[in-house]
């Protein structure tokens, strides 16, 4: 849908008692992009459920463009372009989602964006997630009741975040299988399928039954009776930091996974005899493991000892301690590990992944 030179696009309005999903693939555009033309606008409302997997397109020319308005009674999910701008000195419109849950997935990309005008909104009445990127020219803003929002991706200007929206509706919303533990659910894995140790109906499966995620030497491959698979087997023999605290742990999930980290310092450790040291060189697989405050495993990455990186050793010996170096980071991201034995406050351990 569109106009042509100097023309106006129109409004398209589109209503569903139920759900709308706009398939990918799909798309919808109402754009007039010469110097006298105007964009349109367009307005998807339903009682359910929003999924935007298509693109959608109303940017206009010298005349402007309107909005893209979306308002679901249950959730929004966009994971494709939306797009408001404007060209030959148009002024670029906005962009409004509402709905009890509104989640920019890692694909999407909003942008309303023209020189210094153009404006996107976000109210989630239970939850605003935001994972992709959204770009605006005069302002973003996200408006929230029940659960603070949870903004991981790209947004600029950076949002003006209230807790303004309405979310009295929505408190007792549960929502099987959308990766949120809602009332009434034991747990939420983010699906419907049975055997993974959270139920199709969000139960917690038996504890001790197998499943399949590998936690290598961080965990037992059992249900935890939680609904997560893994029940943690940490080691026994433990060394701690003594003086200030000089442990650092840095996680970074970039949208671009070239930027993704991860980072261990610990250091200024109490004393550590090289015999306490695994010997990687020999074959002692090393590993990182991280758990939550529950105890439960949320993150492994291994560096498996011997074997060959480059042509050439990955691990090597000193004095003192251990080295590894694997540029092609292979199994786990793992690039570099440094584990070094020495009296109190000289002991130290490293690692950095990617």
């Amino acid at each position: 849908m569109g106009a042509g030179n100097n023309g106006t696009a129109y409004q398209s309005n589109f209503q569903a008692d139920g759900d709308i999903s706009i398939l990918p693939g799909g798309w919808i555009k109402a754009g007039a992009r010469s110097a006298g033309g105007e964009g349109g606008g367009l307005d998807l409302q339903a009682g359910g459920h929003i999924s935007i997997q298509g693109d959608l397109d109303i940017s206009g020319g010298g005349q402007g463009t309107g909005a893209i308005e979306i308002d679901a009674g249950l959730t929004v999910t966009v994971d494709a372009k939306l797009k408001v701008t404007a060209t030959n000195g148009g002024q670029a419109g906005a962009i409004e989602i509402t709905a009890c849950d509104v989640t920019i997935g890692s694909a999407a990309k909003l942008e309303a964006r023209t020189a210094s005008t153009g404006t996107t909104a976000l109210s989630g009445g239970r939850r605003v997630v935001v994972l992709g990127q959204i770009k605006a020219g005069l302002a973003n803003t996200i408006e929230y009741d029940l659960n603070a929002p949870e903004l991981f991706g790209s947004i600029k200007p950076a949002a003006s975040v209230s807790q303004g929206a309405d979310g009295s509706a929505c408190g007792l919303l549960s929502i099987c299988g959308d990766g949120f533990l809602d009332v009434g659910e034991q747990c939420d894995d983010g699906n419907t399928t049975d055997g993974d140790c959270c139920s199709a109906g969000c139960a917690a499966e038996t504890v001790g039954n197998p499943c399949s995620t590998d936690w290598g030497l961080c965990a037992t491959n059992q249900c935890d009776g939680l609904g997560g698979c893994g029940v943690a087997t940490p080691g026994t023999s433990c060394f701690e930091m003594v003086g200030a605290p000089s442990t650092q742990l840095q996680f970074s999930d970039k949208t671009n996974d070239k930027g993704d980290l991860v980072a261990l310092k610990w250091l200024k450790g109490e004393e550590v005899p090289f015999a306490a040291l695994p010997d990687p060189v020999a074959g002692d697989d090393l590993e990182l493991c991280v758990y939550g405050s529950s105890g439960q495993p949320i993150f492994r990455a291994a560096a498996p000892g011997g074997g060959t990186c480059a042509g050439k050793p990955c691990w090597k010996a000193s004095s003192t301690g251990y080295s590894y170096s694997d540029k092609e980071r292979t199994p786990d991201g793992v690039l570099k590990v440094s584990l070094k034995s020495g009296a109190e406050l000289k002991a130290k351990a490293q690692l950095k992944a990617k």
